[in-house]
């Protein structure tokens, strides 16, 4: 089988598996957060797991496994929104209520790759938002259609230099809440 071009390889990300790893089905199997880069020192695709969440944003192991001759695996990813801080679009539904439509949220997610909307609050005592440790979790990933904009609001302190120069390539006013 040919190798894949990197050309027709999706977007480096986040994805929720849709089956398992042809070589390795109990470490990477269907249904579950990984990161996916396009690209590696061996000239193949690969994921990474997660290893650590904290402050509700996961951090991913450095290295993983490789993907070769699986491209039912590659077809199979499902593209999932970076973590991040967000505004809705539009009222939503919650189990103790409604959350208005401009509510800021940080949006994470379990290991099962099922978003979770945390609900920011201001800080009594200082001029400072703050996030729960728990939120709203959701199985359905169409709930990713209500937030805005389409990347996350930059944070600083948030996201490391790096993210920081990707996120201010865009426009950050660009198709804020439309």
């Amino acid at each position: 089988m040919a190798k894949r071009k990197k050309e027709s390889l999706p977007d480096c990300g986040l994805y929720r598996t849709g089956r398992a790893l042809k070589s390795n089905p109990e470490g990477v199997p269907k249904g579950v957060l990984v990161m996916f880069h396009n690209h590696s020192n061996r000239n193949i695709p690969f994921v990474q797991l997660p290893e650590e969440n904290t402050h509700n944003v996961w951090t991913f192991n450095e290295y993983g496994p490789g993907i070769e001759d699986d491209d039912a695996f590659i077809d199979a990813l499902e593209p999932l929104r970076e973590q991040g801080f967000y505004f809705l679009r539009e009222p939503l539904e919650v189990t103790d209520g409604v959350l208005p439509a401009q509510t800021l949220v940080q949006l994470g997610y379990n290991r099962d790759a099922e978003p979770i909307f945390f609900q920011a609050s201001r800080d009594t005592y200082e001029n400072a938002l703050n996030f729960p440790e728990s939120g709203y979790g959701f199985t359905d990933a169409s709930v990713l259609d209500v937030l805005a904009p389409e990347q996350p609001l930059i944070i600083t302190g948030y996201n490391d230099e790096e993210d920081d120069h990707v996120h201010m390539q865009n426009d950050p006013s660009e198709g804020l809440l439309n």
